[in-house]
């Protein structure tokens, strides 16, 4: 259309678009513990105001050369407190104020031809005020090179990016450098694909002017996606990942392969099954984990879903060997109560069989992954954490973050919860890489688990009402930190137009965590423009 309409101009510039947001949040909560008769209060508060302006155009002609420019401005102001009532008070505050500034410029070069390069830079400024005197400051700044081949069958898109970012604190600083190449090539033939993914980062970690970590990190992905049958009934998926990273101070090999294949057995009956792998290996330590599931599902009409289930995993960890097979069946019902109302029930039953062996030493090495989401808690998997072997790194494993700066360790009876503090270096919501050891035992136990729940929803979805519970029974011939007990949660949400607000009780009767919670939320979300 431009060059049929539109004569050639030298340049043009225009402004895409400009918002300014304001948004507010509250969470209150009131916990008693019963277990250990206490009681812990919460009340979280956010402001976030931002204001954003892209402008782009292009020289000459839009198919020749465009570009784009954007800039955005905000403020951040997360406040809380943590009251714990038990033979005495303690009150725990955490403010923090942020300003943030960020600008972005990109520039692409022939972006319709099947070749097209385009070039980018980009920085980002924050300053966060925990009290008057701590001031933590942050300055990340990147540049790079894109590119795109476009094929008939196998399209590729690379890119070279090169970052920084210095972090200046009251009592530490630290500085980061990435420089990343990444590949990527996709053959698409209608529902099935087939992709290729690379990724090599050299990277430079330092804190207080000392060297930290240094090394590569690299990263291979294939999957695949096969539709079987003449009628397409069948479908086979494949994903395989292999990620080695070699620092001065951290070396370590993972290797992961998931299949998973799905039959159309009938109108109304379908199966299917998968398998995984998964190999960790660092500092001479190995641990290696096999899982497998099948289901075998029946759809009756377009209300009633029903299954059967298996599934079983094999886990050798170094120090310990577990095997746990499991079985279980589900039941999910979904009816329409006049035009604008929707319930949903649901019911599981699933019973696994266990027997765990320490085979060498009396502990053994762990990693898992989780996500950290405003002050929450989050339970790691394992029981007997020694917390001094416990280490929280980024979603790439290249940033160490820091006990009582980023996040806490808290210990709750045998158990262990991670929290992330507000004012570090963990964005809120962001998943975090924990390593750990912890002790091993040998014991066989079963355990069992019912879970029923109700979601209604009304007026279109903008109110919904929802409830749950869950009961956890363990026979067990060696004294066992399985879930006993009984979990149940009523409660209810609302979101219509600029607010969003709910509220939720929980009462947990289990054998590791006995306490009543009741919680409320309100946000709301303003944009003049």
């Amino acid at each position: 259309d431009w060059e049929r309409y539109m004569m050639p101009r030298m340049l043009s510039l225009d402004v895409l678009s400009a918002s300014l947001d304001f948004f507010y949040i509250n969470e209150q909560s009131m916990e008693r513990n019963t277990l250990y008769g206490t009681r812990t209060d919460k009340d979280l508060q956010s402001y976030d105001t931002r204001a954003n302006l892209t402008i782009g155009g292009f020289v000459y002609h839009p198919y020749f050369l465009d570009f784009t420019a954007s800039g955005a401005l905000g403020y951040v102001s997360e406040s809380g407190e943590t009251k714990t009532i038990a033979d005495t008070e303690t009150t725990q505050d955490g403010d923090a104020q942020s300003d943030v500034r960020e600008y972005n410029v990109s520039a692409s070069l022939l972006k319709q031809k099947p070749y097209s390069v385009t070039l980018f830079a980009n920085r980002s400024i924050s300053y966060v005020d925990s009290d008057f005197f701590t001031r933590l400051a942050s300055d990340g700044q990147g540049y790079g090179i894109s590119g795109r081949f476009r094929t008939y069958s196998w399209p590729l898109t690379w890119s070279y990016t090169r970052s920084m970012s210095d972090t200046v604190g009251s009592s530490t600083s630290s500085h980061n450098e990435d420089a990343t190449f990444s590949a990527m090539t996709l053959n698409k033939r209608g529902l099935e694909e087939t992709r290729l993914n690379y990724l090599h980062r050299d990277f430079l970690r330092e804190t207080d002017d000392l060297l930290i970590n240094e090394g590569v990190h690299q990263q291979a992905v294939f999957s695949d996606r096969q539709i079987l049958g003449a009628e397409g009934n069948a479908g086979l998926s494949s994903h395989y990942r292999f990620i080695r990273q070699d620092g001065i101070y951290s070396q370590f090999k993972n290797l992961s392969a998931d299949e998973s294949l799905f039959l159309r057995l009938a109108d109304a009956w379908s199966a299917s099954s998968s398998y995984g792998y998964s190999r960790y290996e660092t500092d001479g330590d190995i641990s290696q984990t096999h899982q497998a599931n099948a289901a075998l599902s029946h759809q009756l009409f377009e209300s009633l879903s029903s299954s059967i289930f298996g599934d079983g995993s094999l886990a050798d960890s170094g120090g310990s060997r577990t095997t746990r097979r499991g079985a279980g069946i589900g039941e999910s019902y979904a009816k329409k109560l006049g035009g604008s109302a929707l319930l949903n029930l649901g019911y599981t039953h699933h019973t696994t069989w266990e027997d765990s062996a320490a085979t060498e030493s009396a502990s053994t090495a762990s990693r898992e992954t989780i996500v950290l989401r405003g002050s929450e808690t989050v339970f790691l998997g394992a029981t007997g954490i020694e917390p001094s072997t416990i280490t929280v790194r980024d979603e790439s494993e290249t940033i160490v973050h820091e006990e009582g700066f980023d996040y806490a360790v808290i210990q709750v009876g045998v158990r262990t919860q991670i929290q992330r503090l507000m004012g570090g270096r963990i964005p809120d919501g962001a998943t975090v890489v924990v390593t750990y050891e912890a002790e091993s035992g040998s014991g066989q136990f079963v355990t069992r688990s019912d879970s029923g729940s109700f979601r209604l929803y009304l007026f279109d979805k903008h109110v919904e009402l929802y409830g749950r519970i869950d009961t956890y029974g363990v026979d067990s011939d060696v004294e066992s930190t399985a879930l006993d007990g009984m979990e149940k949660s009523v409660g209810a949400t609302c979101g219509w137009g600029f607010f969003s607000g709910g509220v939720d009780y929980k009462d947990s009767d289990l054998s590791l965590s006995q306490y009543r919670r009741l919680s409320s939320y309100e946000s709301l979300r303003f944009s003049p423009f």
